[in-house]
């Protein structure tokens, strides 16, 4: 049996919604039973125990002065029978448009393939109905965490006072560069420490908003500390598989400015056809390499939610993420690529904010004589990692909502969920 399905252990998370391929009777699983619907009507199905369902809707009876429709007989003659050859008859079992469908609904979502709208207001119900999880866990975990990578950016930015000096007074362009490039250097450096802390504070608030939706979709919800102790187990896997993604990140971007290695020696030697030839193919490997991004990233968007529901390993979780992902890449990518112009949207709006308090910052520190720089930015960059925080519950609440409705549509998980919420 796929180890993928076995049952948590000790320890382990206790939402295991499995694998639809192997059954073992936990939730998400294709075990038989049956479904009592809402008005306590029989079921129909196999009396030998099999997977019953709920009996059709009553279809309303026509009136008896309605003709039947579909092709009229040649010689203008009604057909034996009542109904003309080739009349489309109605099928009580069948609503086109779903208009009188019977739709279940014990959480935030309806348990069957959901629509866009769906998908994100799932996601706000989610937030709204946990603010204790998605808020109160998550940004103190993102402010704790901030507080250290401003102190890091802070105390590892190197002293501008003396490099600003003699960048204003040198005329030399030769020395401008060296002097800008020294500049640069160090404030890559120095936010290097800041990167790895949010990397953390990434995998482990993403497990915790993916731990916290997963039940709120049978009308479950975990507590604080439920929340963390079913987090737990998955924590190691979840912040390796970010330090891994952002290693393929940066990967990617070397590969769509590696052409601009080509300016160094074209500027040194006036050469300007090497210029310009570098400035073309790295307008190509950009568009390259965007595209490889974004094949990646939607082919991966269910890693977490596999590891929390699926309780598999971090190999797993990457193969299960890329099977799950097939053949859906434009859907999936529209619906991130909407989230993410939401966030940008809002992110406009919150960097203003830290704008006015930088800005305030400088300003006192300027009228000191002097120009601390370490503390500017150590306050920009704990303001910037609290400000990702505040994101992470609505991006992890539309990657479980997606991995739910894609295994909804392509193995039949709305019938396990189903029979799961009977259960309570």
């Amino acid at each position: 049996m796929n180890d993928s399905n076995e049952s948590p252990t000790s320890g382990s998370s206790a939402w295991n919604w499995g694998n639809s391929e192997a059954p073992t009777g936990g939730y998400g699983q294709f075990n038989t039973g049956s479904w009592q619907n809402p008005a306590g009507t029989p079921q129909t199905g196999d009396p030998a125990g099999g997977a019953t369902f709920p009996s059709p809707a009553p279809v309303p009876p026509q009136p008896a002065s309605a003709s039947p429709t579909g092709y009229p007989n040649p010689n203008g003659a009604p057909q034996p029978g009542g109904a003309q050859f080739g009349a489309a008859q109605p099928n009580p079992y069948f609503d086109q448009y779903a208009l009188n469908f019977q739709q279940v609904q014990p959480g935030i979502i309806p348990l069957r393939p959901l629509n866009l709208g769906e998908i994100f207001n799932g996601t706000f119900s989610a937030m709204r109905q946990a603010p204790a999880v998605m808020f109160g866990l998550i940004l103190s975990i993102w402010a704790v965490f901030a507080v250290f990578s401003g102190i890091l950016t802070a105390l590892a930015f190197p002293d501008l006072t003396v490099t600003e000096q003699q960048l204003n007074n040198t005329t030399d362009g030769t020395v401008f560069l060296k002097l800008f490039s020294e500049i640069m250097q160090g404030s890559i450096i120095s936010m290097i420490p800041s990167a790895f802390i949010q990397l953390i504070a990434s995998g482990v608030t993403t497990g915790i908003a993916v731990t916290a939706i997963a039940p709120m979709v049978l009308g479950r919800r975990l507590s604080v500390t439920e929340t963390w102790q079913e987090t737990k187990p998955h924590l190691p896997l979840m912040i390796g598989y970010a330090f891994l993604y952002s290693f393929i990140s940066l990967a990617i971007y070397a590969f769509a400015f590696s052409p601009l290695l080509m300016l160094i020696p074209g500027v040194t030697n006036e050469d300007f056809g090497m210029v310009f030839a570098s400035m073309g193919l790295t307008l190509l490997t950009m568009f390259g390499a965007l595209f490889i991004w974004a094949f990646i990233y939607v082919r991966l968007l269910f890693v977490y939610p596999a590891m929390v529901m699926e309780n598999l390993g971090l190999k797993k979780a990457m193969a299960r993420s890329w099977k799950l992902a097939k053949g859906s890449f434009w859907r999936l990518f529209g619906i991130m690529l909407l989230a993410l112009v939401l966030q940008n949207v809002i992110l406009t709006g919150l960097s203003f904010v830290v704008q006015l308090i930088t800005g305030g910052v400088t300003a006192a520190t300027l009228a000191t004589g002097t120009s601390n720089y370490g503390l500017t930015m150590g306050i920009t960059m704990a303001l910037s990692s609290l400000m990702a925080g505040v994101f992470i519950p609505f991006f992890s609440g539309i990657q479980s909502l997606l991995y739910i409705d894609v295994r909804m549509r392509r193995e039949g998980l709305a019938l396990s969920l189903l029979r799961a919420a009977q259960q309570d």
